[in-house]
């Protein structure tokens, strides 16, 4: 286990027998549209029971295109030239990790972070899903290998306590 998690939130410390490892995974794929892959998809991503607290610790990003082709296509128009990827809860569709997220790269995941209990529970679960915001451009590189789409995949390092506050998990 991760020695990040105890670092970015101290208080879980006290919990270290009942933290498990769930790597979570979504996949976000935008066809060629108008010259434009453009993504703007929620994920379902995973689920919390009532007496149960999440801890995201980073995420892996990846694509079916290579890093220079990825950086050459985002479009500049579109947050700011990055991407944006959000945790939120499915019942009240508010914001859960520790502030917004915007990468231009696969390898700036280390500063998503978030710690999480549910709160809006249907049935005694909560979902949560994972958004995807960008766009690229069609660049000569991405016509000259057929790409006819682009798939993101995020992978968060994702953890579970279970029997939070006494609960029964």
């Amino acid at each position: 286990m991760s020695n990040t998690i105890f670092q970015l939130f101290p208080g879980v410390q006290n919990a270290i027998e009942r933290i498990e490892a769930r790597p979570a995974r979504a996949t976000f794929t935008a066809p060629l549209v108008g010259g434009k892959f453009v993504f703007d998809f929620t994920n379902q991503i995973f689920s919390l029971a009532q007496n149960q607290m999440g801890v995201v610790a980073g995420v892996s990003l990846a694509a079916n295109i290579d890093q220079l082709a990825f950086s050459n296509a985002i479009d500049p128009t579109v947050n700011q030239g990055c991407f944006n990827l959000a945790l939120f809860r499915n019942a009240n569709k508010t914001m859960v990790n520790k502030s917004p997220f915007f990468f231009s790269s696969f390898g700036q995941g280390s500063a998503f972070s978030a710690l999480m209990f549910a709160t809006g529970t249907n049935n005694g679960r909560e979902d949560f899903n994972l958004r995807l915001q960008g766009s690229l451009l069609q660049t000569p590189a991405l016509v000259s290998a057929g790409v006819s789409s682009v798939s993101i995949v995020a992978l968060l390092d994702f953890y579970q306590c279970k029997d939070f506050n006494g609960g029964k998990a």
